[in-house]
């Protein structure tokens, strides 16, 4: 869908120059351009995300987790565990640098038990 919006820019800019509007041409070929870099850009991070750490992991290189958050921690030996995020470290028994933590995600909403009840 993209790649479609970006020939019809494209094509558009081409139309415009040869009516005499070479503004309006450039304008409309660094539109095609900028999205055609954006969307590549999108498409490469989506992919390392779910390749190197898995649907809903975030890398700390990317981003860390708000103040006081807390997260499921990915640590680059496997191991998987419940932290608070504050003063640029994550917190549990022991502290954690953002080098030792390699991703983290939100924590699920807790289980309610009255929405099983409901659906009875």
């Amino acid at each position: 869908m993209i790649s479609e919006q970006i020939k019809k820019l494209k094509d558009s800019a081409y139309v415009y120059k040869a009516g005499g509007y070479p503004e309006a041409s450039k304008l409309f070929l660094e539109a095609a351009n900028t999205i055609e870099i954006l969307s590549t850009k999108l498409a490469a991070n989506m992919e390392r995300s779910s390749v190197y750490y898995g649907d809903g992991w975030i890398a700390c290189e990317d981003r860390l987790p708000e103040e006081n958050q807390r997260v499921l921690a990915s640590f680059s030996h496997g191991a998987v565990t419940i932290l608070t995020y504050y003063d640029k470290k994550f917190h549990g028994i022991y502290d954690y640098t953002i080098n030792t933590v390699l991703a983290w995600q939100p924590l699920p909403e807790p289980y309610n038990i009255n929405i099983k009840n409901n659906n009875n």
